[in-house]
């Protein structure tokens, strides 16, 4: 019998978190830290969010972007009051989130401008075109 298999009968089976069991050995099972999980699925949320918020924003929705990044914001604060620090894919979440919002909003201001300025453009041009119209009439 060797030296490990002396040890396990001494110790009634248990070794240093291992045992040993119908001439099998099994690793302990770890608890599952429920708090800690649901942090990190509320980081990695957070981070998928703002970085799809962000493109969003970017591309054709800026109102999507921006309420992606409004949750993505939340999530992150989610995550880093379940574990009491902010972990690095909530960080990126909610930097993403705030720039997918503040770009929301300024395409918002700007296509509200571009707007503006197009339907004046065609005020003036209508008016144009009535001034020559009792000419071709």
């Amino acid at each position: 019998m060797d030296n490990n298999q002396n040890n396990f009968n001494q110790n009634n089976g248990q070794n240093e978190g291992w045992s040993y069991q119908s001439g099998q050995f099994y690793t302990p099972v770890t608890p599952i830290d429920s708090t800690a999980m649901q942090a990190n699925q509320s980081a990695s949320s957070s981070q998928t969010l703002g970085i799809v918020g962000l493109i969003i924003s970017l591309i054709c929705c800026p109102l999507i972007g921006i309420i992606l990044g409004i949750i993505a914001i939340s999530k992150a604060s989610t995550a880093k009051s379940l574990l009491g620090h902010e972990p690095s894919e909530a960080k990126t979440g909610r930097i993403c989130g705030i720039i997918a919002i503040i770009l929301g909003v300024l395409s918002m201001i700007l296509s509200a401008i571009i707007y503006v300025i197009n339907m004046a453009l065609i005020m003036e041009a209508l008016e144009s075109m009535m001034v020559w119209l009792p000419f071709f009439l």
